[in-house]
């Protein structure tokens, strides 16, 4: 049921349309990917070292 109510409401695309669009979602992407991840990288080894306690301590 719901393929054929997705497949109503998307439209089909042809692989090479998605070949095509592939460059420029980079190009888009590009500035997303390039953010500096720091902040989250040391978030997530606080949560870590909660849960397993902190090595080398």
């Amino acid at each position: 049921m719901f393929r054929s109510l997705f497949g109503a409401l998307l439209p089909r695309l042809a692989f090479h349309t998605l070949l095509l669009a592939l460059p420029f979602a980079a190009i888009l992407a590009e500035p997303a990917l390039a953010q500096n991840l720091d902040p989250l990288e040391n978030m997530l080894q606080v949560v870590v070292d909660g849960l397993t306690g902190r090595s080398g301590g």
